[in-house]
């Protein structure tokens, strides 16, 4: 009787073990995107312009986040301001 109980016993400890062992992995199966790519976009919003202490606010513009490699963006800015002062559409990279 005490070799059977023995028997068990090891069993059970040997499934405990393996069970333990054997969860799950840390491993994501999601691919992880790079930085860039992660904010790149068309987002709409405002944008608040200070000349000489001068403040400006343009409201509603379309702003591009192209990425050009996996951690650096480019911003395109719309065309903003009124005449003479007007700011044309521009790329700008970061």
């Amino acid at each position: 009787m005490k070799r059977t109980a023995a028997f068990f016993t090891v069993m059970m400890l040997l499934a405990g073990i393996t069970s333990v062992f054997s969860s799950c992995s840390d491993k994501d199966d999601e691919p992880s995107l790079p930085a860039a790519e992660y904010v790149a976009g068309t987002y709409t919003g405002d944008m608040t312009c200070s000349v000489m202490g001068n403040e400006s606010v343009f409201e509603d513009l379309t702003f591009n986040v192209d990425a050009t490699d996996d951690a650096t963006v480019d911003i395109t800015l719309p065309s903003f301001g009124n005449p003479p002062m007007q700011c044309r559409r521009s790329t700008y990279p970061t």
